[in-house]
C-alpha cells in the first residue's frame, strides 16, 4: 500500500510514511499542547504556511473546550464576564485537560479549580456558583425513576419502620454553600446582574430532578442530618436514635416522618425497603 497523503495537501508536495497511528499521535499531542509543531505532517500552501495550517487544529479544540464550559456554566459566564470567563477557561484547559472521551465531563473540576486557584479563590461565592450549576447539570442527565407514591408511606405498618431505608431519587445532588448563591443563580440565569450576598451561615442546598424539571431549595436543619443519615444507609431507627441526641425540643418522631412526607411529595424517594432486602 503506498504511504497516505496529508488531508488537504497535493499529494505530489507531501506523503507520510508514519503508520497512521503514529500521525495520530503526533498531531493529537500538538492539538493538546505537549509537543512542538509537527510542521512534517501539513504542507505550506500558497494561502497559508503549514504553522498556521496546524494552528488551525490546535485552535478549534481549545474553543470547543470553551463552548462546553459556555454551556456547562452560564450563570457564571454572565457573572463574570465574557472576556473573563475567557481567561478562565484557558487557565483551567491548561490546569485540568480533558480526560474523558465525552465532552460533557470536561468541566467537572472547575468549583474545585475555582476554590483553589488564584484570583479565583478570593471570591469564594464563584466556586459556589459553579458548584451548583454543575449539580443542576448532573441532575438533570441523571437516570430516571419512578418517585414513591404518598400513600405507600401511610400503607406501612408501624412495626416495619424502624428496620427501613430510604433510596433518593439518582437525580439527587447535595451542594454546601456560605453566600446566597440561589438568587445570584435565579437573577444571572434571566440575565441580570447579582452581587453574591454571604450568607449567616453555612447552608445545605439540594438539587434534583421533577417532572423533567430541575428543582432546588435549602434544607432545614433538621433535614439536613435525616438526609445525610438516610443517604448514608441508616435504618429510620439508627436515624431517630442519633436525631434525639441532637434535638432537644419537639418530637423527633414527628420531624422525621414531616420531612419524608415532604421529600415524597417533591418525588425526592424512589424506593422505601426493609433493611433485611437483598441489594
Amino acid at each position: 500500500m503506498s504511504a497516505p497523503a496529508i488531508a488537504g495537501a497535493d499529494p505530489a508536495a507531501i506523503t507520510c510514511d508514519l503508520p497512521l497511528h503514529e500521525l495520530q499521535r503526533q498531531l493529537q499531542s500538538y492539538i493538546l499542547g505537549g509537543a512542538v509543531a509537527p510542521r512534517h505532517l501539513v504542507a505550506t500552501t500558497p494561502r497559508a504556511g503549514s504553522d498556521e495550517r496546524l494552528a488551525v487544529y490546535a485552535n478549534a479544540y481549545r474553543l470547543r473546550l470553551s463552548a462546553a464550559l459556555e454551556v456547562d456554566y452560564p450563570a457564571l459566564r454572565t457573572l463574570l464576564g465574557a472576556q473573563e470567563f475567557d481567561v478562565l477557561a484557558g487557565a483551567y484547559m491548561d490546569a485540568c485537560p480533558s480526560g474523558h472521551y465525552s465532552v460533557r465531563w470536561f468541566g467537572r473540576q472547575l468549583g474545585d479549580f475555582l476554590a483553589t486557584v488564584p484570583p479565583w479563590q478570593a471570591t469564594p461565592a464563584l466556586a459556589q456558583l459553579a458548584r451548583l450549576e454543575w449539580a443542576l447539570g448532573e441532575a438533570f442527565d441523571a437516570a430516571d425513576a419512578v418517585p414513591i407514591d404518598p400513600g405507600q408511606l401511610s400503607a406501612l405498618h408501624p412495626e416495619q419502620w424502624p428496620g427501613l431505608r430510604v433510596q433518593f431519587h439518582p437525580s439527587l445532588r447535595v451542594v454546601d454553600v456560605d453566600c446566597d448563591i440561589m438568587s445570584a443563580w435565579q437573577a444571572l440565569s434571566t440575565g441580570r446582574t447579582a452581587a453574591i450576598e454571604p450568607l449567616a451561615r453555612r447552608v445545605t442546598l439540594i438539587v434534583w430532578r421533577a417532572r423533567q424539571r430541575n428543582c432546588f431549595r435549602s434544607l432545614a436543619d433538621p433535614e439536613v442530618a435525616i438526609m445525610s443519615m438516610l443517604r448514608n444507609g441508616d435504618t429510620f431507627a439508627a436515624t431517630c436514635a442519633a436525631l434525639a441526641e441532637v434535638i432537644t425540643a419537639g418530637n423527633v418522631a414527628q420531624i422525621f416522618a414531616g420531612s419524608l412526607r415532604r421529600w415524597i411529595d417533591e418525588g425526592l424517594i424512589a424506593a422505601i425497603e426493609s433493611a433485611a432486602d437483598p441489594a
